[in-house]
């Protein structure tokens, strides 16, 4: 594969097209904020400073439970910078079914965020059912909860803020040489399938299976940087994750 990896897109971009609108999004008020390629990439760069420095090493895994919102791209992007794998979790998840990906992918580390269903019940929020699965998941090492968010109770449990203020102990080099050490077979993300017998099984998909995809879409649809894309199927899911995470990055689409 001669192509760049996903990070590597996303470096270009950053170089290229520093004040290009990447992603925008609504805040709790109604408010559209949005961030440019260039503070983009400074915020997954952050993100994989403080993963390394939280001893998140090559091929290492960590969980993103929580539907589609910033946070959710970020870290998945920056598990990739880390040359780690992102396994998606989908935010309608019971506790049992969050306990089995998190668990059976070995996930270092878990992010926590919302389930618009919810309807306002505590037992149907992310956060809630990440706690009570929490005591059979001893191989989590941290939970970060996304932004606005707190942290579960738990002792292994931080916010976003806190999660991001690892990142000054260590030196943006170390993302840099993660990114450099990526091979096309390298695993990129863990997807768990659905609607087959007994539990779901998490299936490998490789940085050289997502450029192959990408260029099967690019056979039936083109993307010129700054088109606009509205993000609506879960990240979980197969094909939102490779729209999401890997096609909006490489044709830079907003």
């Amino acid at each position: 594969m001669d192509a760049k990896t996903t990070p590597e897109y996303l470096i270009s971009n950053a170089n290229d097209i520093p004040n290009q609108p990447a992603i925008s999004w609504k805040d709790g008020s109604g408010n559209w904020i949005t961030l440019t390629w260039s503070e983009f990439y400074e915020t997954a760069k952050e993100v994989a400073r403080s993963l390394i420095s939280m001893g998140f090493e090559a091929g290492d895994k960590l969980s993103i439970y929580s539907y589609n919102r910033y946070e959710w791209y970020t870290a998945y992007v920056a598990a990739n910078m880390c040359n780690g794998v992102a396994v998606g979790v989908y935010h309608t998840c019971s506790p049992e079914e969050v306990e089995w990906v998190v668990g059976n992918s070995d996930s270092k580390v878990v992010f926590v965020g919302t389930n618009p269903m919810d309807g306002g019940d505590p037992s149907k929020m992310c956060s809630h059912r990440l706690q009570a699965a929490m005591e059979n998941l001893g191989k989590v090492e941290a939970v970060v909860s996304m932004v606005g968010m707190d942290a579960i109770d738990h002792d292994k449990a931080m916010t976003w803020e806190q999660f991001v203020s690892n990142a000054d102990s260590t030196p943006e080099s170390a993302v840099m040489d993660r990114i450099s050490s990526i091979k096309p077979s390298d695993p990129a993300t863990l997807i768990y399938t659905s609607g087959t017998t007994g539990n779901p099984k998490g299936v490998v998909l490789t940085h050289e299976n997502m450029y192959f995809e990408i260029g099967q879409v690019h056979k039936l649809m083109s993307f010129k940087q700054g088109d606009g894309y509205v993000s609506w199927l879960p990240c979980a899911h197969v094909f939102g994750q490779l729209a999401d995470n890997h096609l909006w990055i490489r044709d830079a689409i907003h």
